[in-house]
């Protein structure tokens, strides 16, 4: 655990985020609008098209779960599960770093409090006590149940837009 790796590995979570986030807005974009042309304009009245807004609550829903997956950086969640020996060896690391993370995702860590903190003190918040916010926060590891849930998310909404696609109303 370098700094440098440490400013990869952060860089790299938030171009995920962000191209993740931006994904499932596009495909919920995109679900509404074939809804919606399927609806108005060649004005089809199947039931089957509802299909299409479930497509589209499943991928707004999908965004919660991004969003609350990328609230806390890696690196911050790994330390407040550390073991406080192990903690003293690999914070200076990722204290090279903390000026960068507590711009980009202070306001975040500090929810994680009992209380709501004011600006200065979110400026003045050191990584031991971001350290202690996370750990106590209990958050769950979210590694196993992202790369499964999106599998999921990708094939339900993969499947619901090829049987939108293939369907062909009953003639009426």
């Amino acid at each position: 655990m370098t700094p440098e790796s440490l400013r990869a590995e952060l860089d790299a979570e938030v171009r995920a985020a962000r191209r993740i986030t931006w994904s499932l807005r596009l495909s919920a974009v995109a679900f509404a609008a074939a809804y919606l042309t399927t609806v108005i304009v060649l004005r089809r009245m199947d039931p089957f098209y509802l299909l299409l807004t479930l497509g589209t609550l499943i991928s707004g829903a999908s965004q919660f779960l991004w969003i609350e997956r990328y609230r806390v950086p890696a690196c911050l969640e790994r330390l407040a599960r550390m073991e406080p020996a192990e903690r003293v060896t690999a914070s200076p690391h990722v204290e090279a770093l903390w000026p960068q993370i507590r711009a980009r995702h202070g306001a975040e860590i500090a929810a994680l409090g009992e209380r709501m903190l004011r600006r200065e003190e979110i400026a003045a918040l050191s990584l031991a006590d971001a350290v202690v916010l996370v750990a106590a926060a209990n958050r769950p590891d979210y590694a196993p149940r992202t790369r499964r849930w999106g599998v999921f998310v990708i094939c339900a909404l993969t499947a619901v837009a090829v049987a939108c696609v293939l369907h062909t109303p009953d003639p009426a």
